[in-house]
């Protein structure tokens, strides 16, 4: 990555055609075409020297095999701080200058945004979550376990008394948290105010049986010309929590901030439109990143399932991109929707090694066949069970803790690499006949993020020259082993 503190250096996926000249070329009219144009009309010459502080700039390119005519590969770029404004939440200009008319760009066949990393200036800037975890778990008095959280279901058509029995039903019986769902907000069969009142009742009602802290949060929707009218309810009716739906607008979520101290869930409803395609828009990760710094104290997404097209990486960094260190920014809660089973309340556990997620339910609650109440207490059994039979200490058995580097056979570097390789590439079994010609889920996308990942495992930078040949297991396997014998060697 680049080292300069005073730019966003920001990582991109790109496919160049070659007709239309090299990747850095296409990349360089990218960059001028998002910043300065290159051309000083004033003076009326080009690259004029005072306006080199505010272009954007190629800083590494790492190429990828590719098909005849394109090319493809990822690279870093810095766009200059000083570009940005200076007040409120700068990641709104960030996502214009990076993304807004990249992909226009002639020659441009094919851009993903896959990371950013902001300047220091920027992170003090930025908020981040007024509660987060440790702010989440304080206010519900829960500290040992994963939370439990059930939407509405049905999404819609029930009316106000009806909403405020499931939140009954559900709180009581053991759910820490009541949420509307994405596709309430104030309909005529249900309006908000009649639902809110109810439901926030319903769920003091739910405490007062149960001994517990609960909570019910109100969707606001995103008609932002609303929202103070919105707010106003929530305020009058006592509820506990607030929903948006961001969408490419974090700052709404440092606008809600700004307005009320009650926690702030970002619900990921048409996200997916920008972040499920491969090669294009912007990486799921990276948006629930972006959601964090701007004020999410609680972030949802899909999780692998028959109904949902996740990858299981995709998953993984979701879940680790809400805690992830940020400086001095809180951790937010990852809550995966979407399937969720009792069978299911330690699959992120095995991925983060600790209990700071949540864990939603849909049809596992609102579809048991004794109702809501045994859904929701079946759920809540499951998860004090994990709570109970394994430690927060425990790790999954893929992880990129850094393995140490000494001598090692071609056995030993299987052994660490196949299972990592096939969490990576979605693969039953990685060995000496696994390549990317054989293997189809074995992309130019997932082979950069198979190598990032043997990177931090081994602790070492994989060349781009390098990662050109390494298309196969065993050339990998004898790459590395070819590595740490240099280094052991010294």
């Amino acid at each position: 990555m680049s080292t300069s503190t005073t730019a966003i250096t920001v990582t991109f996926y790109f496919e160049t055609s070659r007709a239309e000249g090299t990747p850095e070329e296409v990349l360089t009219r990218m960059c001028l075409e998002q910043t300065t144009s290159g051309y000083d009309t004033l003076a009326g010459r080009a690259a004029a020297p005072r306006l080199a502080p505010y272009q954007a700039s190629v800083q590494k390119l790492r190429l990828m095999p590719s098909a005849d005519g394109v090319d493809c590969g990822f690279a870093e770029v810095d766009f200059p701080w000083e570009s940005l404004s200076q007040t409120g939440n700068p990641i709104e200009d960030a996502l214009c200058f990076v993304m807004g008319e990249s992909s226009h760009v002639k020659g441009m066949l094919k851009l993903k945004m896959v990371d950013l990393t902001f300047p220091d200036h920027m992170m003090r800037a930025l908020s981040g979550p007024r509660h987060g975890v440790p702010g989440v778990r304080r206010i519900l008095g829960v500290n040992n376990r994963p939370l439990l959280m059930g939407p509405m279901r049905p999404e819609v058509g029930l009316a106000p008394a009806e909403y405020a029995k499931i939140t009954y039903e559900a709180l009581s019986a053991g759910s820490d948290i009541v949420k509307d769902d994405e596709l309430l907000v104030d309909p005529p069969y249900c309006p908000m105010r009649e639902r809110a009142t109810l439901c926030a009742r319903a769920a003091r009602e739910a405490e007062q049986k149960t001994g517990e802290h609960k909570m019910w949060v109100l969707h606001l929707g995103c008609d932002v010309s609303r929202f103070d009218e919105f707010l106003k309810i929530g305020e009058e009716t006592k509820v506990d929590g607030y929903m948006v739906q961001p969408r490419l607008t974090p700052s709404l979520l440092t606008l809600m901030r700004s307005r009320t101290e009650l926690p702030l869930i970002a619900h990921y409803s048409m996200l997916t439109l920008f972040t499920r395609y491969v090669h294009v828009g912007i990486e799921m990760p990276l948006m629930l990143k972006l959601f964090r710094l701007s004020g999410a104290d609680i972030v949802t997404f899909p999780r692998p399932n028959v109904r949902f097209d996740v990858s299981a990486e995709e998953f993984g960094e979701n879940l680790r991109v809400a805690g992830a260190p940020l400086g001095s920014v809180l951790p937010a809660f990852p809550f995966p929707t979407g399937g969720n089973r009792a069978e299911d309340v330690s699959q992120c556990f095995s991925i983060l090694g600790n209990f700071d997620y949540g864990f939603v339910a849909g049809s596992a609650m609102f579809e048991e066949p004794g109702g809501i109440a045994v859904g929701s207490r079946k759920l809540r059994d499951a998860l004090e069970k994990l709570s109970a039979t394994v430690t927060p200490s425990e790790r999954s058995s893929v992880d990129d803790t850094p393995h140490a580097v000494g001598p090692m056979t071609v056995q030993e570097l299987y052994s660490i690499v196949s299972p990592l390789a096939e969490q990576v590439l979605h693969i039953p079994k990685f060995d000496d006949e696994t390549s990317m010609i054989s293997t189809a889920s074995w992309d130019s996308l997932r082979h950069i993020q198979l190598l990032g990942a043997i990177e931090r495992k081994f602790g070492i930078e994989i060349s781009g020259d390098d990662s050109f040949r390494l298309t196969s297991a065993d050339k990998l396997i004898q790459y590395l082993h070819t590595r740490i014998q240099q280094e052991v060697r010294g």
